[in-house]
């Protein structure tokens, strides 16, 4: 994770007396493999750019063909987006990567449009995840209403809601908002639904005034389907764990409410 935020937690744990987090040894442990990736592809760069060229156009043009094909085949490494970070207590195993296997467990959240339920609005769900800290959980529903109290998004929502052992009642201080430590973003399938049908979690009231959000709840449409898009099962649902760094920690069941306490449990302090 950032260095500022490393740095935060760190002193977090120096002024209330406690052991530092073991979150504090990730960020080496998971750059330094990065980082010999990083000068890897510089040497091997650095190695086509200097070779002098040879006499002859097709000479020179075999010269640029190959840095072209290096560009090419680097270029997701390059732009940050296809780095992935080996498993660990803030990155899960792929147990559950059938769930959703167009996000990539350890490597950066891949946002797809979707449309915002309150106004229809198109948003890119990657936008959602701003450098502000805070966890993210986004959870994608089953095939029953999302309204149907036997659906299993239902009952994670009523989980994360009213549970003594929900992540977000664990972690959160007194006085702030719901929201303040994990976020939630919820995509449901069906369309005949209204904001106000479903739990309160997903239309908390936040900040000084006690305003309603109502942006945390998305459609995926026929033509924007996201389960297609990213390879989420239709049947099942899923929940998508993005760490602050927006990369994916984890992809767990609807019903895996032990596995997502647990998770959560190895890093985070309770207030």
């Amino acid at each position: 994770l950032p260095d500022t935020f490393n740095l935060g937690w760190k002193l977090a744990a120096v002024l209330q007396g406690q052991a530092q987090p073991k979150l504090l040894r990730t960020y080496a442990d998971e750059r330094r493999k990065v980082a010999h990736m990083l000068i890897n592809a510089d040497r091997e760069m650095s190695a086509l750019v200097a070779t002098k060229p040879k006499a002859g156009a097709e000479q020179n043009s075999d010269g640029t063909l190959a840095i072209e094909k290096f560009i090419a085949r680097q270029n997701g490494f390059i732009a940050g987006t296809s780095i992935g970070y080996d498993e660990s207590y803030i990155c899960t195993g792929l147990e559950h990567q059938h769930l959703a296997t167009g996000f990539p467990i350890g490597q950066r959240f891949h946002s797809v449009v979707a449309e915002r339920m309150v106004d229809g609005c198109p948003t890119h769900l990657g936008h959602l995840n701003k450098t502000d800290g805070r966890w993210r959980l986004f959870i994608f529903s089953d095939a029953p209403m999302p309204t149907d109290n036997d659906s299993r998004f239902y009952q994670l929502i009523e989980h994360l809601a009213d549970s003594t052992q929900s992540p977000i009642n664990k972690y959160t201080r007194k006085g702030d908002d719901i929201d303040a430590v994990i976020d939630i973003c919820a995509v449901v399938q069906a369309q005949d639904i209204e904001i106000g049908d479903l739990p309160e979690l997903l239309r908390p009231n936040k900040g000084k005034y006690g305003l309603r959000d109502y942006e945390k709840v998305y459609l995926s449409t026929a033509d924007k389907d996201i389960y297609q898009q990213r390879g989420i099962n239709k049947q099942q649902g899923g929940i998508v764990v993005v760490r602050p760094d927006q990369h994916v920690a984890a992809i767990l069941p609807l019903d895996g409410f032990s596995q997502l306490s647990t998770f959560f449990a190895e890093f985070l302090l309770e207030p």
